[in-house]
């Protein structure tokens, strides 16, 4: 038979931090190979340190079917850095971007859930 103490158990709630890209409201998430800026983002157990590792931004659109519309994320990503759309020669992608942005630090905002 197990006897439980409940005064010397602890329990410890796990703050959960994201970073947030406040102009276009997505969280960064290290990711190579589909940008780093995405609806859910990584979750950090302590406050990531923003003047270190964040300066570079991967942003990816390739879009297949013109005849749907771009996902809110895309039309974010486009309107934020003044995305252009390519022409292939193929005509197959109306979007066409892999390109890496600098990001200045005060764009970046630590939200705690």
């Amino acid at each position: 038979m197990v006897i439980f103490n409940y005064y010397k158990l602890k329990i410890k709630i796990m703050k959960i931090y994201k970073l947030k890209h406040k102009p276009t409201e997505l969280f960064y998430g290290p990711n190579s190979g589909s940008g780093n800026l995405t609806p859910k983002g990584k979750i950090y157990d302590k406050p990531p340190k923003i003047e270190n590792n964040i300066f570079n931004v991967r942003v990816i659109i390739q879009f297949l079917n013109a005849k749907r519309e771009l996902s809110d994320k895309n039309k974010s990503l486009i309107n934020h850095f003044k995305l252009s759309k390519t022409l292939r020669p193929w005509g197959k992608y109306e979007w066409d971007v892999d390109k890496r942005f600098n990001v200045p630090m005060e764009d970046w905002e630590i939200v705690k859930f």
